[in-house]
Protein backbone atom coordinates (compact mmCIF):
# COMPACT_ATOMS: atom_id res chain seq x y z
CA UNK A 1 0.00 0.00 0.00
CA UNK A 2 1.14 3.62 -0.63
CA UNK A 3 0.69 6.18 2.02
CA UNK A 4 -1.91 6.50 4.26
CA UNK A 5 -4.40 9.00 4.70
CA UNK A 6 -4.58 10.89 7.76
CA UNK A 7 -7.31 13.38 7.67
CA UNK A 8 -8.88 16.66 9.34
CA UNK A 9 -9.58 15.82 12.92
CA UNK A 10 -12.33 16.09 14.78
CA UNK A 11 -10.71 17.98 17.54
CA UNK A 12 -12.32 21.29 18.38
CA UNK A 13 -10.71 23.65 16.70
CA UNK A 14 -12.47 26.72 18.07
CA UNK A 15 -10.41 26.24 21.11
CA UNK A 16 -7.27 27.79 21.92
CA UNK A 17 -6.45 25.34 24.57
CA UNK A 18 -7.16 22.67 22.38
CA UNK A 19 -4.73 23.61 19.54
CA UNK A 20 -2.18 24.47 22.06
CA UNK A 21 -2.25 20.73 23.21
CA UNK A 22 -2.77 19.71 19.48
CA UNK A 23 0.35 21.67 18.15
CA UNK A 24 2.61 20.22 21.29
CA UNK A 25 1.26 16.28 20.67
CA UNK A 26 2.24 17.04 16.93
CA UNK A 27 5.80 18.51 17.72
CA UNK A 28 6.55 15.29 19.85
CA UNK A 29 5.04 12.67 17.14
CA UNK A 30 7.27 15.03 14.34
CA UNK A 31 10.23 14.36 16.31
CA UNK A 32 9.47 11.02 17.08
CA UNK A 33 10.01 11.48 20.72
CA UNK A 34 7.50 8.92 21.40
CA UNK A 35 8.77 8.76 25.12
CA UNK A 36 7.67 12.76 26.15
CA UNK A 37 4.90 11.87 23.19
CA UNK A 38 3.36 9.09 25.75
CA UNK A 39 3.67 11.20 29.08
CA UNK A 40 2.35 13.99 27.39
CA UNK A 41 -0.86 11.80 26.32
CA UNK A 42 -1.05 10.32 29.70
CA UNK A 43 -0.98 13.92 30.77
CA UNK A 44 -3.59 15.30 28.74
CA UNK A 45 -5.88 12.19 28.87
CA UNK A 46 -6.47 13.10 32.81
CA UNK A 47 -7.80 16.95 31.87
CA UNK A 48 -9.94 15.85 28.71
CA UNK A 49 -11.84 13.65 30.05
CA UNK A 50 -15.53 13.73 29.64
CA UNK A 51 -15.23 15.56 26.54
CA UNK A 52 -18.63 14.40 24.94
CA UNK A 53 -19.06 14.57 21.14
CA UNK A 54 -15.45 15.54 20.42
CA UNK A 55 -12.36 13.86 19.93
CA UNK A 56 -9.59 15.70 21.73
CA UNK A 57 -6.14 15.86 21.15
CA UNK A 58 -5.50 13.09 23.56
CA UNK A 59 -7.94 10.83 22.38
CA UNK A 60 -6.67 11.76 18.27
CA UNK A 61 -2.82 10.61 19.25
CA UNK A 62 -3.71 8.13 21.22
CA UNK A 63 -5.31 6.52 18.25
CA UNK A 64 -2.41 7.21 16.35
CA UNK A 65 -0.03 5.67 18.64
CA UNK A 66 -1.72 2.07 18.79
CA UNK A 67 -1.95 2.30 15.00
CA UNK A 68 1.68 3.01 13.93
CA UNK A 69 2.62 0.38 16.78
CA UNK A 70 0.36 -1.70 14.90
CA UNK A 71 -1.60 -2.97 17.52
CA UNK A 72 -4.39 -3.66 15.12
CA UNK A 73 -7.18 -4.99 17.06
CA UNK A 74 -7.20 -2.47 19.87
CA UNK A 75 -6.70 0.41 16.91
CA UNK A 76 -9.86 -0.58 15.44
CA UNK A 77 -11.88 -0.84 18.59
CA UNK A 78 -10.99 3.03 19.26
CA UNK A 79 -12.30 4.24 16.15
CA UNK A 80 -15.26 1.98 16.10
CA UNK A 81 -15.97 3.68 19.54
CA UNK A 82 -14.68 7.44 18.56
CA UNK A 83 -17.13 7.34 15.38
CA UNK A 84 -19.96 6.44 17.16
CA UNK A 85 -18.78 9.04 19.64
CA UNK A 86 -18.74 12.00 17.30
CA UNK A 87 -20.82 11.34 13.82
CA UNK A 88 -23.38 13.54 14.84
CA UNK A 89 -21.47 16.48 15.99
CA UNK A 90 -18.40 16.54 13.58
CA UNK A 91 -18.59 17.38 9.94
CA UNK A 92 -15.30 15.64 9.82
CA UNK A 93 -15.58 12.56 11.54
CA UNK A 94 -16.24 10.58 8.48
CA UNK A 95 -13.20 11.26 6.97
CA UNK A 96 -11.35 10.45 9.64
CA UNK A 97 -13.07 7.14 10.83
CA UNK A 98 -12.68 6.41 6.51
CA UNK A 99 -9.00 7.12 6.65
CA UNK A 100 -7.90 5.39 9.98
CA UNK A 101 -9.66 2.11 9.27
CA UNK A 102 -7.87 2.28 5.67
CA UNK A 103 -4.74 1.80 7.51
CA UNK A 104 -5.29 -1.16 10.13
CA UNK A 105 -7.01 -3.20 7.02
CA UNK A 106 -4.17 -2.31 4.85
CA UNK A 107 -1.83 -4.21 7.97
CA UNK A 108 -4.44 -6.78 8.17
CA UNK A 109 -4.03 -7.14 4.07
CA UNK A 110 -7.72 -6.76 3.79
CA UNK A 111 -10.10 -3.97 1.99
CA UNK A 112 -12.97 -4.93 4.31
CA UNK A 113 -15.25 -1.54 4.31
CA UNK A 114 -12.32 0.45 2.78
CA UNK A 115 -13.93 0.81 -0.64
CA UNK A 116 -17.36 1.51 0.65
CA UNK A 117 -15.97 4.42 3.20
CA UNK A 118 -14.04 6.35 0.08
CA UNK A 119 -17.49 6.27 -1.56
CA UNK A 120 -19.07 7.98 1.27
CA UNK A 121 -16.26 10.23 1.76
CA UNK A 122 -16.88 10.94 -1.95
CA UNK A 123 -20.14 11.33 -1.84
CA UNK A 124 -19.63 13.71 2.02
CA UNK A 125 -17.20 15.86 0.25
CA UNK A 126 -17.97 16.53 -3.44
CA UNK A 127 -15.51 19.55 -2.79
CA UNK A 128 -12.13 17.40 -1.96
CA UNK A 129 -10.30 15.33 -4.96
CA UNK A 130 -8.37 13.51 -2.68
CA UNK A 131 -11.21 10.93 -1.98
CA UNK A 132 -12.03 9.94 -5.65
CA UNK A 133 -8.13 10.02 -6.24
CA UNK A 134 -8.29 7.47 -3.00
CA UNK A 135 -10.42 5.38 -4.69
CA UNK A 136 -9.00 5.21 -8.31
CA UNK A 137 -5.55 4.37 -6.23
CA UNK A 138 -7.35 1.23 -4.08
CA UNK A 139 -9.11 -0.08 -7.39
CA UNK A 140 -5.66 0.41 -9.34
CA UNK A 141 -4.38 -1.77 -6.29
CA UNK A 142 -6.82 -4.10 -6.81
CA UNK A 143 -6.07 -4.97 -10.21
CA UNK A 144 -9.34 -3.17 -11.58
CA UNK A 145 -7.22 -1.50 -14.07
CA UNK A 146 -10.32 0.24 -16.56
CA UNK A 147 -12.18 1.31 -13.41
CA UNK A 148 -9.14 2.95 -12.01
CA UNK A 149 -7.80 4.72 -14.62
CA UNK A 150 -11.29 5.68 -16.05
CA UNK A 151 -11.65 7.70 -12.52
CA UNK A 152 -8.40 8.82 -12.58
CA UNK A 153 -9.05 10.67 -15.99
CA UNK A 154 -11.86 12.79 -14.09
CA UNK A 155 -9.23 14.10 -11.51
CA UNK A 156 -8.50 17.90 -11.46
CA UNK A 157 -4.70 18.07 -12.87
CA UNK A 158 -2.30 18.57 -10.09
CA UNK A 159 -1.38 21.92 -11.14
CA UNK A 160 -5.31 23.08 -10.83
CA UNK A 161 -5.38 21.86 -7.31
CA UNK A 162 -6.06 24.44 -4.43
CA UNK A 163 -3.36 24.99 -2.22
CA UNK A 164 -5.35 23.94 0.72
CA UNK A 165 -4.88 22.14 3.60
CA UNK A 166 -5.49 18.92 1.50
CA UNK A 167 -2.93 19.44 -1.54
CA UNK A 168 -0.43 17.50 -0.43
CA UNK A 169 -1.90 14.16 0.05
CA UNK A 170 -3.88 14.62 -2.61
CA UNK A 171 -0.83 15.62 -5.00
CA UNK A 172 0.93 12.18 -2.94
CA UNK A 173 -2.13 9.88 -4.22
CA UNK A 174 -2.04 11.28 -7.56
CA UNK A 175 1.48 10.75 -7.71
CA UNK A 176 1.59 6.58 -6.45
CA UNK A 177 -1.44 6.68 -9.29
CA UNK A 178 0.84 7.69 -11.77
CA UNK A 179 3.30 5.02 -10.50
CA UNK A 180 0.43 2.70 -12.10
CA UNK A 181 -0.54 3.91 -15.08
CA UNK A 182 0.99 7.56 -15.65
CA UNK A 183 2.85 9.08 -19.17
CA UNK A 184 6.52 9.74 -17.63
CA UNK A 185 5.71 13.93 -18.22
CA UNK A 186 3.19 13.29 -15.47
CA UNK A 187 5.36 11.09 -13.09
CA UNK A 188 8.15 13.68 -14.07
CA UNK A 189 5.75 16.71 -13.22
CA UNK A 190 4.45 15.22 -9.89
CA UNK A 191 8.19 14.63 -8.60
CA UNK A 192 8.92 18.36 -8.97
CA UNK A 193 5.93 19.30 -7.01
CA UNK A 194 6.71 16.90 -4.29
CA UNK A 195 10.61 17.69 -3.83
CA UNK A 196 10.19 20.30 -1.75
CA UNK A 197 8.16 18.38 0.81
CA UNK A 198 10.97 15.06 0.34
CA UNK A 199 11.78 15.28 4.00
CA UNK A 200 8.05 15.46 5.42
CA UNK A 201 5.50 13.46 6.36
CA UNK A 202 2.11 13.64 4.66
CA UNK A 203 -0.10 15.44 6.31
CA UNK A 204 -4.03 15.97 5.60
CA UNK A 205 -5.92 19.31 6.74
CA UNK A 206 -5.57 20.18 10.37
CA UNK A 207 -5.20 16.48 11.10
CA UNK A 208 -2.28 14.18 12.59
CA UNK A 209 0.45 14.38 9.82
CA UNK A 210 0.86 11.14 8.55
CA UNK A 211 -0.05 9.47 5.26
CA UNK A 212 3.41 7.78 4.89
CA UNK A 213 6.34 9.90 3.45
CA UNK A 214 7.08 11.81 0.50
CA UNK A 215 10.24 10.55 0.32
CA UNK A 216 9.00 6.79 -0.26
CA UNK A 217 7.08 7.99 -2.83
CA UNK A 218 9.78 10.14 -4.51
CA UNK A 219 12.30 7.47 -5.02
CA UNK A 220 9.94 5.16 -6.54
CA UNK A 221 9.25 7.78 -9.17
CA UNK A 222 12.61 8.47 -9.54
CA UNK A 223 13.73 5.43 -10.13
CA UNK A 224 10.78 5.36 -13.14
CA UNK A 225 12.48 8.27 -13.95
CA UNK A 226 15.80 6.58 -14.14
CA UNK A 227 17.26 9.17 -11.34
CA UNK A 228 18.61 6.32 -9.49
CA UNK A 229 21.01 8.36 -7.17
CA UNK A 230 18.24 10.63 -6.26
CA UNK A 231 15.52 7.45 -5.90
CA UNK A 232 18.12 5.99 -3.56
CA UNK A 233 18.50 8.58 -0.85
CA UNK A 234 14.83 9.26 -0.90
CA UNK A 235 13.98 5.43 -0.38
CA UNK A 236 16.71 5.63 2.53
CA UNK A 237 15.47 9.31 3.88
CA UNK A 238 12.22 6.77 4.18
CA UNK A 239 13.78 4.33 6.17
CA UNK A 240 14.80 6.62 8.40
CA UNK A 241 12.09 9.11 8.92
CA UNK A 242 9.34 5.73 9.81
CA UNK A 243 12.08 4.80 12.21
CA UNK A 244 11.98 8.06 13.79
CA UNK A 245 8.20 8.66 14.01
CA UNK A 246 7.87 4.56 15.28
CA UNK A 247 5.63 3.69 12.52
CA UNK A 248 5.84 -0.01 12.84
CA UNK A 249 4.34 -1.71 9.14
CA UNK A 250 5.54 1.67 7.04
CA UNK A 251 9.06 1.27 8.61
CA UNK A 252 8.64 -2.55 7.29
CA UNK A 253 7.47 -0.98 4.02
CA UNK A 254 10.49 1.03 3.69
CA UNK A 255 13.00 -1.36 3.98
CA UNK A 256 11.04 -3.77 1.81
CA UNK A 257 11.53 -1.00 -0.96
CA UNK A 258 15.33 0.04 -0.42
CA UNK A 259 16.26 -3.81 -0.21
CA UNK A 260 14.18 -4.15 -3.58
CA UNK A 261 15.66 -1.23 -4.98
CA UNK A 262 19.48 -1.80 -4.18
CA UNK A 263 18.59 -6.00 -5.06
CA UNK A 264 17.38 -4.24 -9.13
CA UNK A 265 20.17 -2.55 -9.09
CA UNK A 266 23.26 -4.34 -7.91
CA UNK A 267 24.32 -2.11 -4.82
CA UNK A 268 26.68 -3.71 -2.79
CA UNK A 269 26.72 -1.28 -0.13
CA UNK A 270 23.16 -1.53 0.49
CA UNK A 271 22.92 -4.32 3.32
CA UNK A 272 19.32 -5.38 1.30
CA UNK A 273 19.45 -9.34 2.91
CA UNK A 274 19.72 -7.36 6.64
CA UNK A 275 16.77 -4.86 5.87
CA UNK A 276 14.49 -8.17 4.32
CA UNK A 277 15.28 -10.01 7.52
CA UNK A 278 14.39 -7.15 9.76
CA UNK A 279 11.19 -6.18 7.74
CA UNK A 280 10.02 -10.13 7.82
CA UNK A 281 10.67 -10.33 11.47
CA UNK A 282 8.52 -7.23 12.32
CA UNK A 283 5.90 -8.31 9.91
CA UNK A 284 5.60 -11.78 11.53
CA UNK A 285 5.67 -10.77 15.02
CA UNK A 286 2.76 -8.11 14.19
CA UNK A 287 0.93 -10.11 12.06
CA UNK A 288 1.36 -8.19 9.04
CA UNK A 289 0.70 -10.68 6.05
CA UNK A 290 1.59 -9.04 3.24
CA UNK A 291 4.40 -7.58 4.09
CA UNK A 292 5.77 -10.92 5.52
CA UNK A 293 5.22 -12.30 2.34
CA UNK A 294 6.93 -8.95 0.68
CA UNK A 295 9.69 -9.00 2.72
CA UNK A 296 10.60 -12.46 1.29
CA UNK A 297 13.73 -12.16 -0.37
CA UNK A 298 14.17 -13.50 -3.64
CA UNK A 299 15.09 -17.02 -4.63
CA UNK A 300 18.89 -16.96 -4.78
CA UNK A 301 21.17 -18.82 -7.42
CA UNK A 302 24.67 -19.14 -6.72
CA UNK A 303 27.12 -20.59 -9.65
CA UNK A 304 30.00 -18.19 -8.73
CA UNK A 305 32.33 -21.50 -6.73
CA UNK A 306 29.51 -23.89 -5.57
CA UNK A 307 26.30 -24.30 -6.92
CA UNK A 308 23.14 -23.52 -4.59
CA UNK A 309 20.01 -22.44 -4.66
CA UNK A 310 18.17 -20.93 -1.89
CA UNK A 311 13.96 -20.94 -2.37
CA UNK A 312 11.99 -18.05 -2.01
CA UNK A 313 11.13 -19.66 1.86
CA UNK A 314 14.09 -19.41 2.66
CA UNK A 315 15.32 -23.30 2.26
CA UNK A 316 17.96 -24.47 0.76
CA UNK A 317 17.01 -26.80 -1.64
CA UNK A 318 17.05 -30.67 -2.43
CA UNK A 319 17.23 -32.19 -5.98
CA UNK A 320 15.20 -34.93 -6.68
CA UNK A 321 16.23 -34.75 -9.95
CA UNK A 322 20.03 -34.30 -11.74
CA UNK A 323 18.56 -33.05 -14.97
CA UNK A 324 16.48 -30.34 -13.29
CA UNK A 325 19.50 -29.20 -11.31
CA UNK A 326 21.29 -29.23 -14.86
CA UNK A 327 18.77 -27.60 -16.61
CA UNK A 328 18.88 -24.58 -14.16
CA UNK A 329 22.66 -24.06 -14.59
CA UNK A 330 21.67 -24.15 -18.15
CA UNK A 331 19.04 -21.13 -18.08
CA UNK A 332 21.09 -19.50 -15.42
CA UNK A 333 23.94 -19.88 -18.54
CA UNK A 334 21.44 -18.28 -21.19
CA UNK A 335 20.91 -14.92 -19.02
CA UNK A 336 17.41 -14.45 -19.81
CA UNK A 337 17.66 -15.26 -22.66
CA UNK A 338 14.36 -16.95 -24.65
CA UNK A 339 15.81 -20.31 -26.02
CA UNK A 340 14.04 -23.24 -27.38
CA UNK A 341 13.49 -26.19 -25.42
CA UNK A 342 15.16 -28.67 -27.76
CA UNK A 343 18.30 -26.72 -27.38
CA UNK A 344 18.54 -27.99 -23.60
CA UNK A 345 16.91 -31.56 -24.86
CA UNK A 346 19.79 -31.89 -26.85
CA UNK A 347 22.37 -30.53 -24.04
CA UNK A 348 20.27 -32.81 -21.14
CA UNK A 349 19.49 -36.11 -23.07
CA UNK A 350 22.04 -35.75 -26.39
CA UNK A 351 20.71 -38.16 -29.39
CA UNK A 352 17.35 -38.90 -28.50
CA UNK A 353 14.46 -37.72 -30.58
CA UNK A 354 12.60 -33.97 -29.01
CA UNK A 355 9.43 -35.55 -29.80
CA UNK A 356 9.64 -38.20 -26.84
CA UNK A 357 11.26 -35.94 -24.51
CA UNK A 358 8.42 -33.39 -23.70
CA UNK A 359 7.39 -34.80 -20.49
CA UNK A 360 10.86 -35.62 -18.89
CA UNK A 361 11.52 -32.08 -19.74
CA UNK A 362 8.13 -30.85 -18.57
CA UNK A 363 9.21 -32.73 -15.12
CA UNK A 364 12.47 -30.86 -14.81
CA UNK A 365 10.79 -27.45 -15.57
CA UNK A 366 8.45 -27.89 -12.35
CA UNK A 367 10.68 -29.54 -10.39
CA UNK A 368 12.96 -26.20 -10.66
CA UNK A 369 9.98 -24.33 -9.96
CA UNK A 370 9.39 -26.46 -7.03
CA UNK A 371 13.18 -25.50 -5.85
CA UNK A 372 12.74 -22.33 -6.48
CA UNK A 373 9.42 -21.62 -4.68
CA UNK A 374 8.19 -24.94 -2.52
CA UNK A 375 5.39 -22.53 -1.23
CA UNK A 376 3.98 -21.41 -4.37
CA UNK A 377 3.75 -17.95 -3.14
CA UNK A 378 4.48 -16.50 -6.34
CA UNK A 379 2.51 -17.38 -9.75
CA UNK A 380 3.96 -20.45 -11.95
CA UNK A 381 5.35 -18.41 -14.60
CA UNK A 382 6.66 -16.04 -12.05
CA UNK A 383 10.91 -17.38 -11.93
CA UNK A 384 10.62 -19.52 -14.91
CA UNK A 385 8.65 -18.49 -18.30
CA UNK A 386 7.16 -20.97 -20.67
CA UNK A 387 6.43 -18.71 -23.85
CA UNK A 388 4.92 -21.20 -27.31
CA UNK A 389 8.69 -23.22 -27.55
CA UNK A 390 11.23 -21.28 -25.81
CA UNK A 391 12.00 -21.03 -21.76
CA UNK A 392 14.03 -18.58 -20.21
CA UNK A 393 14.30 -17.53 -16.86
CA UNK A 394 12.69 -13.85 -15.19
CA UNK A 395 16.03 -12.19 -14.19
CA UNK A 396 14.06 -9.57 -12.24
CA UNK A 397 12.50 -12.22 -9.85
CA UNK A 398 15.85 -13.91 -9.01
CA UNK A 399 18.67 -13.02 -7.25
CA UNK A 400 21.27 -14.49 -9.30
CA UNK A 401 25.43 -14.09 -7.91
CA UNK A 402 26.72 -14.25 -11.48
CA UNK A 403 24.05 -11.68 -12.78
CA UNK A 404 25.04 -9.24 -9.52
CA UNK A 405 29.14 -9.82 -10.49
CA UNK A 406 28.23 -9.34 -14.49
CA UNK A 407 26.98 -6.18 -13.57
CA UNK A 408 28.88 -4.27 -10.94
CA UNK A 409 31.74 -5.20 -13.10
CA UNK A 410 31.26 -3.76 -15.63
CA UNK A 411 30.36 -0.15 -14.17
CA UNK A 412 33.33 2.31 -13.54
CA UNK A 413 33.28 3.75 -10.12
CA UNK A 414 35.45 1.78 -7.68
CA UNK A 415 32.82 1.10 -5.15
CA UNK A 416 30.78 -1.25 -7.59
CA UNK A 417 34.15 -2.98 -9.01
CA UNK A 418 35.15 -3.74 -5.05
CA UNK A 419 31.69 -4.99 -4.66
CA UNK A 420 31.90 -7.05 -7.92
CA UNK A 421 34.98 -8.80 -6.32
CA UNK A 422 33.88 -9.73 -3.52
CA UNK A 423 30.67 -11.37 -4.91
CA UNK A 424 33.35 -13.84 -7.08
CA UNK A 425 33.78 -16.42 -5.03
CA UNK A 426 35.16 -18.76 -7.60
CA UNK A 427 34.61 -19.40 -11.23
CA UNK A 428 31.00 -19.75 -12.97
CA UNK A 429 29.85 -23.22 -13.05
CA UNK A 430 33.22 -24.36 -11.64
CA UNK A 431 31.51 -27.83 -11.57
CA UNK A 432 30.52 -27.78 -15.17
CA UNK A 433 34.60 -27.76 -16.54
CA UNK A 434 33.87 -29.03 -19.69
CA UNK A 435 30.29 -28.13 -20.42
CA UNK A 436 29.99 -25.90 -23.65
CA UNK A 437 26.87 -23.75 -22.70
CA UNK A 438 28.88 -23.17 -19.59
CA UNK A 439 31.84 -22.07 -21.30
CA UNK A 440 31.33 -18.73 -22.73
CA UNK A 441 29.98 -16.94 -19.60
CA UNK A 442 33.03 -18.59 -17.73
CA UNK A 443 35.38 -16.98 -19.78
CA UNK A 444 33.62 -13.70 -19.82
CA UNK A 445 33.04 -13.72 -15.95
CA UNK A 446 36.90 -14.41 -15.55
CA UNK A 447 38.08 -11.60 -17.71
CA UNK A 448 36.00 -9.16 -15.68
CA UNK A 449 37.49 -10.55 -12.40
CA UNK A 450 41.28 -10.06 -14.04
CA UNK A 451 40.36 -5.82 -15.11
CA UNK A 452 39.16 -5.45 -11.70
CA UNK A 453 41.74 -6.68 -10.06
Amino acid sequence: MGPTVWPTSAVREDSRGDDSRAALLRRLFEKGDTRALDSALLAQRGSDAGAEGHETPADWYTCLRTILDGVVDLAEQQIEQNYRRTRETSSQALALYVTRLGMIRWMQNSCDGVEEGYLAARRAYPQEALWPAALAWLWLQQGRHASGEALARTLPAADDLPRDRYWLATVTTLAEIARHSGAREDIARLRTMLLPFADRLVPVGAGVPFWGTCARTLGLLEEQLELFDDAREHLELAVELTARVGAVAWHAEAQIELAEFALRHGLGDVPAYDLLAEARATARARGFSALARRARSRPQVRVLGRFEVISLAGTRARWSSRKARDLLKMLVAARGVATSREVFMDALWPGEAPAALANRFAVAVNVIRRALDPERLRPVQHHLVTEGDSVRLELAHLDIDLERFLRLAERDDDESRRAAARLYHGDAFSDEPYADWARHVREEALLLRALID
